[in-house]
């Protein structure tokens, strides 16, 4: 008999389980799941957030912020200005236009450009960026790239 058995049980049981463990997609990544802490996996960071607020005015606010390789931290802050109005557009759909304040946190530059509210998603989007602003998304917003 040789130093080395072959367990034959023990490697089928190996076999049936998935690689990453339960909390594994079919790509093998584990998502932003608080199981993947209890059971030492390594889990992906997040890379986007959004919230909406009210502030002591009774005004509507939101905040987001974004990190890529490409420009690094980019944070959000959009809110109603003196002139800003509800529009509605030739489909029926209103929006309200607001004003964000956009900071690049590694080279500091601060830049101000316009926004719209959509009634309907509750969506900001800021064109001039090609960005959008989803408060209600899952795992704490969305701020980042759309396409059409």
């Amino acid at each position: 008999m040789s130093k080395y058995s072959f367990n034959q049980a023990a490697y089928a049981q190996q076999q049936q389980q998935p690689q990453g463990g339960q909390n594994a997609s079919r790509f093998g990544r584990v998502g932003y799941s608080k199981n993947a802490v209890a059971t030492g996996e390594k889990f992906q960071r997040k890379h986007s957030g959004a919230t909406k607020g009210t502030d002591k005015n009774g005004k509507q606010y939101f905040r987001g912020w974004n990190y890529s390789q490409q420009r690094g931290m980019l944070t959000i802050f959009v809110s109603a200005f003196k002139s800003s109005g509800e529009h509605t557009a030739k489909n029926g759909n209103v929006y309200t236009n607001l004003m964000a304040k956009v900071q690049y946190k590694n080279s500091g530059v601060e830049k101000l450009c316009g926004a719209l509210l959509s009634h309907s998603t509750g969506r900001v989007t800021i064109p001039e960026l090609g960005m959008v602003l989803n408060p209600s998304a899952p795992n704490g917003g969305y701020f980042g790239k759309f396409s059409k």
